[in-house]
This record gives structure tokens, sequence and C-alpha cells, in this order.
């Protein structure tokens, strides 16, 4: 199993942003919901890796072998948002 980046919350105006390491994120009002949109956000993400490889623009740098390991392993289970979630928040 790859290693799952860390997850932090951050106040913002209108409700609270849950980042997953630098790459992806998910905003809402209350933690439920910012980690609605985050296991939603990192599903798509994870589902186009599998399918159509990612290009990665060069002012955002290359991400680390962990975390596409990571998205990698996700794209097994993607089209499952409660396994998306449970391997997320255990």
């Amino acid at each position: 199993m790859a290693v799952t980046p860390l997850l932090r919350t951050v106040p913002t105006g209108t409700g609270i942003r849950l980042e997953l390491g630098t790459w992806s994120y998910g905003n809402g009002t209350d933690l439920e919901s910012a980690a609605d949109d985050l296991v939603r956000r990192l599903s798509a993400l994870a589902m186009s890796l599998r399918t159509h490889g990612v290009r990665f623009a060069p002012e955002t740098g290359i991400p680390d072998r962990e975390f596409i390991d990571f998205l990698w392993e996700l794209s097994e289970i993607a089209h499952k948002p409660e396994a998306v979630r449970a391997t997320l928040f255990g």
C-alpha cells in the first residue's frame, strides 16, 4: 500500500478546505462536505490517471513518486467513493 499523504484542514472565509499534501484539496462549509469534495476530486484524478495517464504542467512541478503510487492505488477503487473515503480517513 502506498503512503497516504498528509491531510490538513485550513479555515476559509466561507468554510473549510481539506488539503491532501500539496496536490489535491476539498472545499466545503464543514469538514464532512470538504471531505466529500476531496473524495470526488481524487476519484476523478485517479480514474483519469488510470485511463489517460497524466501530464503535469512544468510550472506545477512533478509530484513525488509516493503521490503517484497513491493515486494509482486509488484508481483501482475510484469507482467506489466509500472505498476512497475509507482509504483516506480510515
